[in-house]
Order: C-alpha cells, then structure tokens, then sequence
C-alpha cells in the first residue's frame, strides 16, 4: 500500500466497517493462511492471534509476511 499518501490531520479518509456488504483489505500482521479466522492486531493491522478481542473475519487468501494485504470475509466467527 506504499502507492497510497498517508492521511495527516484533518484530512478526510475513507472508511469500510465491519458490518458493510462485501469483502474487505487489511493488512496482515504476519503470515496468515487461507481461511483463518483473523482477529484485531496492533497498528490497525490483522493476525491470527487471538487475543481479548472477538475474530472480525475469515482470510480469503493468504499472507507471507507482515505488510502483506488479505482479503477478509467480515463474520460474526466464534
């Protein structure tokens, strides 16, 4: 995501929540396999750490390092 500016204050950014349609990108906080739950990490990114924090979905292709973008399917997943 090197491509895109970094946001500054006040400047207005776009967002997707959780419960939108669709998928969303996120930004994996290590290696992720296809179809893992994956649950908050730090710096807004993903893992599949769960800590006390529910899962917020299912990866829908895998990560190979921290930085890498995933595909997340939002679920309420347990």
């Amino acid at each position: 995501m090197d491509d895109q500016p970094d946001a500054i204050l006040n400047d207005l950014v776009a967002i997707k929540t959780l419960n939108a349609d669709g998928t969303i990108l996120c930004i994996a906080a290590g290696v992720v396999a296809q179809d893992a739950k994956v649950y908050p990490a730090a710096a807004g990114e993903v893992s599949t750490t769960s800590g006390t924090a529910p899962a917020v979905g299912i990866a829908l292709n895998a990560a190979a390092a921290q930085g890498d973008l995933i595909e997340v399917l939002p679920v309420n997943v347990t």
